[in-house]
């Protein structure tokens, strides 16, 4: 006859996380505090040293067949377990494997010392309970853990034959319900269930005027996006989770994450499409068109909760090509600038992607999420946690060698659980997004121009060369963080020669008048510009104080030219005046030029320019003097 034993199995003490079972509630009699001991025979059949649970009571690890007793336990039912094992459990088992588990823990038997009595409490409080599981995580398989390969396919039919046969003799009830499932999956009849928002209009479509002439300016930056997002989407709400696991789209070779690599795949060709069509005008004023309509599209992606394709289009933009081009950048209204730097900040992957992470938790579904970040968690995951756990005591073995050195068997190895509960966490939010479907019209002529137009791929080498042809590398600021700007004070001929030199060599150049500030300022707010009169280097006459008026820069958040700024004077010959001057805060260096109509003609009266090789941070000034050299028709 068995000793009667404490619940939680292997005969541990109650509550004991290190040994057997997890701590299980218990109601105490009305005659002790203590716990009610359960009959023996309805005790958990795993031993103590088959699962590991941590300090809190929650599940760390164990042997393969203890998994599958946990999965189905007679005495309670843990759905988070029981979604995190199906979720993941291809990354350490087999369905095969799993399915001859669940068969084996439905075929159980029964002590064979029970009496009459005890044989009926076991039957009724163990044996149906532990069938009723049984069939409930081969339901749960069936409808949403299949997977369209040759193992599950024969497992299917194994099921089905199972179901027929043993289950039928058990609980007709439950086999006929299992088949009726086997049925429908074989037909292809079980589709994922999309939820959708009740009484949500479908927007009509933002049609150019020919469809069958397309071109890309032409084209609503909203109805890009929704193109886009309707791509893109569905290829996302066909990951599967098997796809997530053991980093399967590193594996060049393995085909089971096809979705996530149609997924990268095409975030990689969308970022190419975005650098590649900049590139492809000569024109720098085209460049910046085409800029403006990539961040109107990033902004509408972003309105859309697609971040997965906002960050496609954001990294096209920052690719080492298009960032390098700063006589492009230079004319890129201020408004496009100021949303694509809210973009970045966003998407920023400060504090591990706070900011975004505090995004997406507040917004609502639809929405495609930024994959990558999941891919990348998912890695950390998958590399800082081993597969399988050491048993506890100093004199353990490995997880990986038996007590005679030799290979311990698959079913011995304690699986490390609480590795897979991480990773079913980043899963279930993945599929959490994956429910709800953008209610967009399909318009085939704009995703086939889309396709068509990011399926090309240049060289990345070679995209940059195209970059250094249409900006040489004379254009090119350097690395330091200072922007460089010009203002030139006068009017007459020097005035706009020099601007249209210096806006050669790819400077921002403003030209205003010294007295009043032109309409084009006025139109955007200006105000007036005071150097200070003691200077390095000399003292400025008090009447060259005031300096002029500027408009507030489009590429600047603040000029930041007040008392505070280093400002001194490199040349005051003939009554014409040359200024640097460095913002307070040294985000900003200003050249000012103050010029009159014979200036031009006196290259001497330039020289000084040469004097610029320190303050000029982002300034090639050899390029600048070949420029103010040139006859006067290349100004022009």
């Amino acid at each position: 006859m068995f000793s009667p034993a404490w619940p939680n199995s292997g005969g541990g003490k109650p509550g004991d996380a290190s040994s057997g079972g997890a701590p299980e509630s218990s109601t105490p009699t009305a005659t002790t505090a203590g716990p009610v001991r359960k009959p023996w025979y309805l005790e958990y059949d795993y031993k103590s040293e088959d699962i590991m649970f941590n300090k809190i009571g929650k599940l760390k690890g164990g042997k393969l067949p203890a998994l599958v007793e946990r999965l189905t336990l007679h005495d309670t039912v843990d759905s988070f377990y029981v979604q995190a094992f199906l979720l993941t459990y291809r990354s350490f088992t087999s369905t095969k494997e799993l399915f001859e588990l669940l068969k084996k823990r439905f075929n159980i038997q029964s002590p064979t010392v029970l009496n009459d009595l005890e044989l009926e409490d076991w039957k009724n409080n163990k044996k149906k309970p532990i069938c009723v599981r049984v069939f409930n995580v081969m339901k749960q398989w069936v409808e949403m853990y299949y997977q369209e390969d040759d193992e599950d396919k024969e497992v299917l039919q194994e099921m089905r034959a199972f179901a027929s046969a043993k289950m039928q003799e058990e609980d007709a009830r439950l086999a006929s319900h299992l088949l009726k499932l086997i049925e429908r999956r074989e037909q292809g009849l079980m589709k994922k269930i999309l939820v959708t928002s009740m009484g949500k209009d479908v927007p009509a479509p933002i049609l150019p005027r020919n469809l069958k002439k397309l071109k890309f300016l032409d084209l609503d930056p909203l109805e890009i996006a929704r193109q886009l997002t309707i791509i893109d989407s569905k290829v996302f709400n066909r990951i599967q989770p098997v796809e997530f696991l053991r980093k399967a789209w590193n594996d060049k070779a393995n085909e089971v994450a096809v979705n996530v690599k149609t997924m990268i795949a095409m975030s990689n060709q969308v970022s190419g499409w975005v650098t590649q069509s900049i590139l492809s005008e000569n024109d720098h004023q085209k460049r910046k068109r085409l800029i403006v309509h990539f961040i109107a599209i990033a902004e509408k992606c972003r309105t859309l909760n697609n971040f997965n394709m906002l960050v496609a289009i954001l990294g096209g933009l920052d690719t080492a090509p298009i960032r390098r081009l700063r006589r492009t950048w230079t004319v890129v209204p201020s408004k496009s600038s100021s949303g694509l730097e809210v973009l970045r900040e966003t998407m920023g992957s400060a504090n591990n992607f706070s900011r975004y992470r505090e995004t997406l938790h507040s917004i609502n579904p639809p929405c495609v999420p930024l994959l990558s970040l999941y891919l990348n968690d998912l890695t950390f995951i998958e590399d800082g946690s081993p597969n399988f756990l050491k048993p506890g005591g100093a004199a353990a073995q490995s997880a990986t060698t038996s007590a005679t050195g030799e290979p311990a068997p698959h079913q011995e190895q304690l699986v490390n659980f609480g590795k897979r509960m991480k990773t079913s966490e980043v899963i279930r939010e993945v599929q959490q997004f994956q429910s709800a479907p953008y209610l967009f019209t399909q318009v085939p002529e704009l995703q086939e121009f889309l396709r068509e137009s990011f399926a090309e791929t240049v060289d990345e080498t070679d995209l940059y060369n195209l970059s250094l042809s249409l900006e040489p590398r004379e254009y090119e600021a350097n690395t330091h963080t200072t922007l460089m700007k010009v203002l030139v004070i006068g009017a007459g001929v020097a005035g706009p020669l020099v601007a249209l030199a210096l806006k050669r060599a790819g400077h921002d150049v403003e030209i205003f008048d010294r007295v009043k500030p032109p309409a084009a300022a006025t139109a955007e707010g200006s105000r007036p510009i005071w150097l200070p009169g003691d200077i390095s280097g000399g003292t400025m006459p008090v009447k060259s104080n005031f300096v002029g008026y500027i408009g507030i820069s489009e590429h600047s958040t603040d000029i930041g030219l007040d008392s505070k700024a280093q400002t001194f004077q490199l040349d005051n010959a003939s009554g014409r005046s040359t200024w640097i001057a460095r913002s307070s805060d040294s985000r900003v260096l200003w050249c000012i030029f103050e010029t009159k109509p014979g200036d031009i003609a006196q290259n001497d009266a330039w020289n000084s320019v040469e004097d610029l090789s320190s303050a000029f941070a982002l300034f090639e000034e050899h390029h600048f003097l070949e420029a103010l050299k040139s006859p006067r028709t290349d100004f022009v």
